[in-house]
């Protein structure tokens, strides 16, 4: 997973308002899930891969007591920014959440939009310490990306001005591909890999980490070219699909 950090540092000098915006409508949305898949008040929440803090700021906002873990220190400090302006209290660490030690445990831990970075091993080792995170009744929130979106939108591209950005699709290791580069400076392309799962798949990953799918929910989805989330309810069409997990 060396290419993480250097992706998305490049992919925010791409697109400055990726990670480094202001809490939006698409962050709250974040937090009718919660209420949705969790219905609890009070309870305190981990967010993994938090990115600017736009998600950790809503949850905040909502009465939260929100941590986030954020490996590039530019997205920390934009999450540092946004909780001085929204005047919210919520702990920010800068780190590797393979690598960070936690002194407390959670009722809720999230994981929206980047989960799949590394391999089924990886990924399981990622749920061994989540499970060490959370409460005896605690709740896990991952955004899973489907093999057949990714399938699907192998070749496609897209335009941001003089950023171009091309979707692949590796099946037999059923990774997500996505290749972004400047215009006129294509040898320069940086790549991230998503690893997809079915929720068939997902179950069997997870198995021995100490956690077990309990529910799964349609997400973020395309509609006639407009960005739904959470998105209407056909899995079939979605590019991810929440899944909710609790301790065994």
């Amino acid at each position: 997973m060396e290419w993480v950090k250097g992706f998305y540092k490049k992919q925010s000098d791409f697109l400055k308002d990726c990670y480094l915006s202001e809490v939006d409508d698409f962050a709250k949305e974040k937090v009718s899930i919660i209420e949705k898949m969790v219905n609890k008040k009070n309870i305190n929440i981990l967010d993994l891969g938090a990115g600017g803090g736009q998600n950790a700021i809503a949850m905040s906002l909502n009465g939260y007591s929100v941590t986030m873990i954020e490996l590039l220190e530019e997205f920390t400090a934009h999450a540092e920014k946004l909780a001085k302006q929204y005047n919210q209290d919520l702990t920010i660490i800068q780190g590797d959440f393979y690598k960070v030690k936690l002194d407390q445990t959670f009722d809720l831990v999230t994981y929206w939009d980047g989960f799949g970075i590394g391999t089924d091993e990886e990924q399981r080792l990622l749920f061994k310490r989540i499970a060490s995170w959370i409460k005896k009744d605690g709740i896990v929130l991952i955004e899973v990306y489907t093999p057949w979106y990714a399938g699907y939108s192998e070749g496609k591209e897209m335009s941001f001005g003089d950023v171009k950005r091309k979707y692949g699709f590796d099946p037999l290791n059923s990774r997500w591909l996505d290749s972004w580069w400047k215009v006129g400076d294509e040898e320069q392309v940086i790549n991230q890999s998503l690893r997809c799962y079915s929720p068939a798949d997902f179950k069997l990953m997870i198995e021995g980490t100490g956690l077990t799918l309990d529910k799964i929910e349609p997400c973020l989805q395309y509609d006639g070219g407009e960005r739904l989330y959470p998105g209407i309810e056909k899995l079939g069409k979605s590019i991810t699909y929440l899944a909710k997990m609790i301790k065994v």
